[in-house]
């Protein structure tokens, strides 16, 4: 007697070593269950068995395809975009433009003392930007008597800083340095002032430092940064 095709498919596994490992229990009509010769004799239980382990198949093929995809795609090492002759000018210029910005944001700007000391006729504690001549006048004026120094207001500028009137000497006022940033102009100043072991003058001072400067048409603002003197050697 030939071989069913189940029998013969299931000869076929057998000899390539191939296992089945869900097999389903298949009883006859007195209802003793069947081994599996009995079961490949059956042409419907050998098609199951034919299409079960083509799908195990199948299962294994799409891992093993999977695992050499994710393998190549890790292996790929995506390459750096060349940058262009245009691109690396263009960071060049910006890096300048940079620069540039930056010495325009803050620089120092020279000034020259018009008249500087601890005796003034000014007795308020106050600061001034003067830049016409009216206005300087009517400070001199308040300031001290002497003879009004000559400033081109068309190009320069006053900076006037005042302490205002203390009971003692030892106190002094100086402006340090002005720094030009890209929207102020801001003026460092100065005030010192005697420890209680200083030994100073009684009688009444007004500390007061006066600037002239090239003309900026920029708001001006006043630091200022007070410093006690210890005359004990602290």
């Amino acid at each position: 007697m030939g071989l069913g095709f189940a029998s013969r498919y299931k000869w076929h596994l057998e000899n390539r070593n191939l296992r089945i490992f869900w097999k389903r229990d298949i009883h006859n009509n007195s209802g003793d269950e069947l081994d599996f010769d009995e079961i490949a004799t059956d042409k419907v239980g050998g098609i199951f068995y034919f299409f079960l382990n083509i799908m195990m198949n199948i299962k294994l093929y799409v891992l093993i395809a999977s695992a050499v995809i994710l393998m190549i795609s890790g292996c790929v090492e995506e390459k750096p975009e060349l940058k262009t002759e245009n691109d690396v000018n263009d960071s060049i210029n910006k890096t300048n433009n940079l620069l540039n910005d930056t010495t325009v944001k803050e620089k120092e700007i020279p000034f020259e003392t018009v008249s500087k000391g601890v005796d003034s006729g000014h007795k308020e504690r106050k600061k001034y930007t003067i830049t016409d001549n009216s206005d300087w006048m009517n400070l001199w004026d308040i300031h001290i008597s002497p003879p009004l120094p000559e400033v081109d207001f068309n190009q320069e500028m006053i900076i006037a800083v005042f302490y205002g009137t203390i009971a003692s000497g030892g106190y002094t006022t100086k402006i340090t340095k002005v720094i030009e940033n890209k929207t102020n102009l801001v003026v460092f100043i100065k005030e010192i002032i005697p420890g209680k072991s200083c030994i100073v003058s009684a009688g009444e001072t007004s500390p007061y430092h006066i600037i002239k400067i090239q003309k900026v048409d920029k708001e001006v603002i006043f630091n200022v940064d007070k410093e006690v003197i210890y005359c004990d050697g602290r």
